[in-house]
């Protein structure tokens, strides 16, 4: 039952989320290569791993530095992922170190997640007589966490529980 509210939790921010970057993604890709290329990135174990590992700093971050989760909601409300990018690198250096030192960019970690995210969120929602996926989501990227769906299963509880308020 927890499982399925936070499926539920999860895919209600990736679908409120998946506009907003699409529509500033759109305008500004011509413009900036900080955009986010989550409708074209590719999922790769390797490429999982090292999320898995940048997730596992980014929770020893939020322990160590509990005032981000009051300052997280101003970075995320930004209007643009280039703007969102600036004000982590100035408000939380921290963070985004500890997501570089996986070897991944700030940009990477965020194409991660929102592929992760949208692929795992479709693949719960896959019934039958259910709408095919959007195709703005890879069809390699969804067979991707179905062969892997344990282990991304596994990587997403562990997202949840550093970002969950503790009771």
């Amino acid at each position: 039952m927890l499982q399925r509210l936070f499926v539920a939790t999860l895919s209600c921010a990736v679908l409120i989320t998946v506009p907003l970057l699409a529509q500033t993604s759109a305008k500004s890709h011509a413009a900036s290569s900080r955009t986010l290329d989550w409708r074209t990135y590719k999922l790769t174990m390797p490429k999982v791993d090292q999320w898995a590992a940048a997730n596992q700093k980014i929770g020893v971050y939020l322990k160590a530095h509990p005032e981000f989760k009051k300052m997280r909601d101003g970075i995320a409300g930004t209007h643009s992922f280039a703007e969102m990018e600036h004000r982590a690198r100035t408000e939380a250096p921290g963070l985004v170190k500890a997501i570089e030192s996986s070897g991944l960019s700030y940009r990477e970690w965020w194409n991660i997640f929102m592929t992760v995210t949208l692929s795992y969120t479709i693949t719960e929602l896959e019934k039958p007589g259910m709408p095919p996926p959007p195709s703005s989501v890879l069809p390699e990227n969804i067979a991707f966490v179905k062969a892997n769906k344990q282990k991304i299963e596994n990587l997403l509880a562990d997202y949840k529980n550093w970002n969950e308020p503790k009771k």
